[in-house]
């Protein structure tokens, strides 16, 4: 008997043959943002004659959640689909063909779309690429997401006709639909068909999401760019089976409801495989007996008499042409030669809308070749004008180290690809920028500062002038606002460096993960890694999208121990400077209280917080002030609220009390007594193990009982030394190095690599 298990998705794998891209399609698995402890991935070698299997076992070593099966001969692709379902421990189930790949934060984001709308199934967006990575054709290009989310009837209607897909590929569905209903894939070619509708009919509830998740790779010797008899067979088979569930699942009112798309969809089918018999690149002979076989195929399903009344349609012309020639009796060669002349012929009709928008789109292409050319040539002279003044730039910065004259950075002029950026959206991630980006300039590192911290929150945690104005000049700084982050989608950087992953860049990175491009994540403070009081808008988890991570302290990695080799600890820039501070005390007790419920985390719990710690400051006999957090939207006009930083009331005060912060850590490192003070019973786990550092509270009369120990203790002890351990822990406070030189040295030591 199975235990009962957490496995939220299940990845089923199934393998043969596919040497060249099976690393990649399983990398894309391993680095998904969904938590390894919540999805497993089932590779299944289908007995393959190359070196799959090969690969495959040396990839899962170490993996605790990667599983490879091996069939004992070969079964094709349905069969084995079929063995990872019964395999599969998760609630949910993920197909992938082994040659494709898949964004970082696909099962994440599926798994989140089905949570919050109950779904049965959640389809993703996805791209057809060629193997140079171009895009041939994407989902976003048909509106599938308005396709699939109208109502249950439509989305049927859709599917019917073939303008949505039927591939099992690049969606979530509840295992309970296969188990419940019965359901599993044939054997054969395109045993997806049959499958998907099959589910979609007795799935209660479905949704699209048209973010690009599924990178559908198309290649040149695959299946799907050829035909084959097993093709036809497959192919025309699926869509026979569509009236019959839907008969069985609704009955004949449901199937009127859909036939013509059904009829449409056929019709789709039947040219498809055509138009690819015509391109195959075999003798006539072969595509002769093609041609016959897709056509004795559409001849003899049950709907055909009904489907070719239709005269308007060039695939029903198409059809009866053939119908002609073959009563006529030609050579093989001949016979394939006059239904190409025919099809032409059709197609070119003026009746047919086909044949205009064929003249115009050769117009358009010898249009697109001469633009092209001359665009070319002016992308040239563009080159070497930037290069010049690349040049004439870096001696300007030269220069001004020497001189120590301000650099006119609004006319900068960068190389892309030899240029590491840094996203900074509030003042603190600016400040530690600078740091980084001073040491890695000294080593020879070209890197620019993007300055968003005049529009992040309104302003409010941007720089004042004065110390703006006091950064070394030779750092490169850009508004936000004169830098355009979608060059990143035709331009690549060196590398991207972020202190936030799941902001307005998480589409960017998440591109440049894609294309190989290094990306850095700078966790410059305390985060609630599960997300278990989580009030943010996104719905991922935070610091999991970029490759590497940076960490304040050994207690962090443990939220990583899936991507060990990629997180480093740092520390923390400003605990560092905090904690060489000299420490001083008022000679009148006061308490700061910290009022942080930012990013609507909690706030209907701040009241309950703010009047605990008042009263528990009354009950020690201590006077208090509140500093309110910038992005903290609640009304505190009857309270005394401090219009002083953070910083200067904690160095000016006796005693900081707070809920989960980054402030507590902070005031540790200036010498000041903390209480963790948790009325409101917040779930995240990173203050409850104070290792002697503070006292916790949970009410007005345990504050009052915490406060008085802490300051009492503090008069005895330098808080810095019984907090030690907290902070080595938490902000790696007893290294050697300095955090941004730890994060300059590893930065540099893997784009070395």
């Amino acid at each position: 008997m199975k235990n009962i298990s957490n496995i939220k998705v299940s990845v089923i794998v199934p393998v043969y043959n596919v040497e060249k891209y099976l690393e990649k399609c399983l990398l894309s698995l391993q680095e998904q943002t969904l938590r390894s402890t919540d999805y497993e991935v089932i590779i299944i070698d289908d007995k393959s004659s190359d070196s799959s299997l090969r690969i495959a076992e040396k990839f899962v070593k170490g993996k605790s959640n990667f599983k490879l099966l091996r069939n004992k001969k070969n079964i094709g692709l349905g069969l084995t689909r079929n063995r990872g379902i019964k395999y599969a421990d998760g609630e949910y189930l993920y197909f992938i063909d082994s040659d494709d790949y898949i964004d970082p934060v696909t099962l994440e984001m599926l798994f989140n779309g089905a949570l919050l709308r109950n779904a049965d199934i959640v389809t993703g967006g996805f791209n057809k690429i060629s193997e140079k990575g171009e895009v041939l054709y994407s989902s976003r290009f048909d509106n599938s997401s308005e396709k699939y989310n109208a109502d249950r009837l439509v989305m049927l209607r859709n599917l019917a006709n073939l303008s949505l897909t039927l591939t099992a590929w690049n969606r979530l569905i509840r295992k309970s639909l296969f188990t419940e209903n019965k359901i599993l894939f044939p054997d054969g070619l395109h045993e997806d068909i049959s499958t998907v509708f099959k589910l979609h009919l007795y799935a209660r509830s479905c949704y699209f999401d048209d973010g690009i998740y599924y990178y559908w790779l198309s290649r040149e010797k695959s299946i799907t760019s050829r035909i084959t008899k097993e093709n036809i067979e497959g192919f025309i088979t699926g869509m026979e089976s569509i009236p019959l569930e839907v008969r069985k699942f609704g009955g004949i009112g449901l199937y009127s409801a859909i036939k013509s798309d059904y009829w449409n969809g056929l019709l789709i089918a039947f040219n498809t495989l055509f138009n690819r018999i015509l391109q195959y690149k075999n003798s006539n002979s072969e595509k002769y007996l093609l041609i016959h076989e897709l056509f004795n195929r559409i001849r003899y399903t049950s709907e055909y008499n009904e489907i070719i009344a239709n005269e308007g349609n060039i695939t029903v012309q198409i059809i009866k042409a053939i119908s002609l020639i073959a009563q006529l009796n030609h050579t093989k060669v001949q016979f394939v030669e006059k239904i190409a002349e025919k099809y032409e012929e059709l197609k070119n009709d003026s009746k047919f809308s086909e044949g205009k928008f064929e003249k115009l789109k050769n117009k358009i292409n010898r249009l697109r070749k001469e633009l092209s050319q001359t665009k070319n040539n002016r992308t040239k002279i563009l080159m070497i004008k930037n290069k010049i003044l690349n040049k004439i730039a870096n001696k300007a910065i030269a220069l001004s180290n020497q001189n120590n004259e301000p650099t006119d950075t609004n006319n900068y002029i960068y190389s892309y690809s030899r240029t590491i950026f840094i996203w900074c959206d509030v003042d603190y991630q600016l400040r530690n920028a600078i740091k980084v980006s001073s040491i890695m300039r000294k080593k020879n590192l070209e890197v620019v500062i993007i300055d968003n911290t005049k529009y992040h929150l309104g302003g409010k945690r941007s720089l004042n002038k004065i110390e703006y104005n006091n950064f070394p000049k030779a750092i490169v700084i850009i508004n936000s606002t004169d830098f355009d982050v979608n060059g990143f989608d035709k331009k690549s950087p060196l590398a991207l460096i972020t202190f936030n992953d799941i902001n307005k860049l998480n589409q960017i990175i998440r591109k440049l993960r894609i294309k190989g491009i290094p990306t850095f994540a700078i966790n410059e403070g305390v985060s609630d890694y599960l997300k278990l009081d989580c009030g943010f808008s996104t719905h991922l988890y935070p610091y999991r999208t970029t490759e590497y991570l940076f960490v304040p302290g050994e207690y962090d990695t443990q939220f990583f121990s899936d991507r060990k080799e990629k997180v480093f600890v740092s520390g923390l820039p400003m605990v560092r400077k905090l904690y060489e501070e000299e420490v001083q005390f008022p000679d009148k007790p006061i308490a700061l209280i910290n009022v942080n419920f930012s990013y609507g985390v909690l706030t209907d719990k701040r009241d309950l917080f703010v009047k605990t710690a008042i009263e528990g400051c009354k009950r020690a006999g201590i006077d208090y002030i509140l500093s309110q957090h910038p992005a903290d939207n609640g009304d505190l006009s009857e309270y005394n609220v401090t219009n002083e930083s953070m910083y200067d009331c904690v160095r000016k005060g006796t005693i900081f009390i707070s809920r989960f912060s980054g402030a507590i850590i902070e005031s540790l490192a200036l010498g000041k007594p903390v209480v963790y003070h948790n009325p409101i019973g917040e779930k995240v786990i990173k203050f409850q193990e104070p290792l002697g550092a503070y006292s916790i509270s949970t009410d007005a009369k345990s504050l009052a009982k915490a406060i008085k120990t802490e300051i009492k203790k503090a008069r005895k002890q330098n808080v810095r030394e019984y907090a030690n351990r907290f902070l080595d822990l938490h902000a790696n406070i007893n290294s050697k190095k300095r955090p941004e030189e730890l994060i300059s040295e590893y930065i540099e030591k893997i784009l070395k690599k």
